[in-house]
């Protein structure tokens, strides 16, 4: 499952001797740090950007992300609830804190966070709101309601990876496999310059799954070749060798 956090900025900070001003010059080093991966040392800096200015809804969202790539989820959660009580219209927090709760597979609970976040005329990426919701569709089993996520998330962005994968794989769900075929053709095109391996890993298997063995083999070969430590990589070792011996049976 792929997930993007919505990471906020803040202004420059001016010279004062009031807390809060010190308090965004923290939260600019620590926003900076967390976007460099850079995480103990983000922690360090908005959590004093915490102390001396906690009612800031930026800080708080920010810290929830720094808890929640370190898989602090509790630590995580309190921040992200804690953005949103300070300003219920923040729809960053509230995509975050859906994106926190579709990895502890609470989909029924990421759902309406990403429908309230859809329903904001001014969010500045809605395809991803759609393609959050269509995620949650897919895992609940709701496959028409998640392909209709999608293609409207691809009414938005044409080359948005994700909502091409997830597609494809929905339409797989739905036993169409000739145009799961395309869809994932598509993505592995689309996300050829981000992270393919999934969209390579999904189109395999619809390529096994309608007889094409040599399509869905070059499909594992590449996804191997191209990132042999990535996240799709072991799986498509046994598939490989499983679509391998039965070849030799046949």
């Amino acid at each position: 499952m792929i997930f993007l956090l919505f990471l906020a900025s803040c202004g420059s900070s001016s010279k004062s001797g009031d807390p809060k001003e010190y308090a965004r010059l923290h939260l600019q080093i620590g926003t900076t740090l967390l976007a460099q991966k850079n995480y103990p040392g983000a922690l360090k800096e908005l959590l004093e950007a915490e102390k001396l200015d906690p009612k800031n809804p930026i800080t708080q969202n920010n810290l929830g992300i720094a808890y929640f790539v370190r898989k602090e989820n509790n630590f995580a959660e309190k921040h992200l609830k804690m953005a949103m009580a300070l300003d219920s219209n923040y729809s960053e927090a509230r995509s975050n804190y859906g994106l926190l709760l579709l990895e502890k597979e609470d989909y029924s609970g990421a759902l309406a966070q990403f429908k309230i976040v859809s329903k904001d005329l001014v969010y500045p990426q809605p395809e991803k709101a759609r393609v959050n919701i269509g995620i949650c569709y897919f895992h609940l089993k709701n496959y028409s309601a998640a392909e209709e996520s999608f293609l409207s998330a691809l009414e938005i962005n044409r080359n948005y990876c994700t909502a091409w994968t997830y597609l494809g794989r929905t339409l797989m769900e739905k036993k169409k496999m000739d145009e799961a075929t395309q869809r994932l053709d598509q993505a592995v095109s689309v996300c050829k310059n981000s992270d393919a391996g999934e969209a390579d890993y999904y189109s395999a298997i619809a390529y096994a799954k309608t007889g094409e063995k040599e399509r869905a083999v070059a499909r594992l070969e590449a996804l191997i070749d191209h990132d042999p430590r990535g996240a799709f990589a072991d799986r498509s070792r046994k598939f490989l060798a499983s679509l391998r011996s039965q070849e030799q049976r046949e």
